[in-house]
């Protein structure tokens, strides 16, 4: 299977790749590094080194005896990503182009807008090449069960039928976000599942959840 990874750099994107190639799956990617360049402006560092692309790629070439193909560019970028699109012809597109981070957007008004402005153009530029030009793809999306906030009761998966008055209906579960971040991935949701609705694209939206946390004291 032909798969495109948008975000490819990213510490989900690498990982993924990798497991994805060791499958047997034909892997290409987009990245415009935008993780590392908000850890560089903060004056910062990852505690494991990371290679940049051309390393990665060249063990990747070694690891599994076959090229990755990469190009450098933004997916807000709609020609880029059109052209990119046009070149590999994916069967799944895996859309981790987000800048995943709960703190970032409440910071202030600057990184609020930039986060809106990057996950959310970043999706609709996807979802518009992909009815543009592929179709039948399956897009795959990152999505966070913190768009429910702290639900005091089971969250169903997809509707629930409600009753009102003796009168039954479906309806899909409340987003009720407890942060900016979190608020933008509900959008960002909401967009993916109305662009498969209008258009009869194919999307598959992956909830991620806090699984357990550690609180250490020193």
């Amino acid at each position: 299977m032909k798969i495109a990874i948008i975000g490819i750099d990213g510490y989900i994107g690498w990982a993924l790749a990798q497991y994805l190639g060791e499958a047997g799956h034909e892997i290409s990617g987009i990245d415009s590094y935008v993780r590392r360049h908000l850890v560089d402006g903060e004056d910062s560092y990852s505690v494991v080194p990371i290679s940049y692309m051309p390393n990665r790629r060249s063990a990747f070439r070694d690891r599994f005896g076959r090229d990755l193909f990469f190009a450098r560019g933004n997916a807000c970028d709609h020609q880029f990503l059109s052209d990119f699109i046009h070149i590999v012809r994916p069967d799944t597109i895996i859309d981790l182009a987000d800048i995943s981070s709960t703190v970032y957007p409440q910071r202030g008004l600057h990184e609020s807008c930039f986060m809106q402005s990057n996950n959310l153009k970043s999706t609709l530029c996807l979802l518009h090449v992909m009815k543009q030009k592929l179709p039948y793809a399956h897009l795959v999306k990152i999505g966070s069960f913190g768009e429910y906030g702290n639900a005091d009761t089971m969250v169903f998966e997809g509707n629930f039928v409600m009753n009102v008055a003796d009168e039954f209906g479906m309806l899909p579960f409340p987003k009720c976000p407890a942060s900016f971040y979190h608020a933008i991935k509900a959008e960002d949701s909401l967009t993916v599942e109305l662009a498969c609705n209008e258009w009869r694209l194919r999307a598959s939206n992956l909830v991620s959840g806090l699984v357990y946390l550690s609180l250490i004291h020193i």
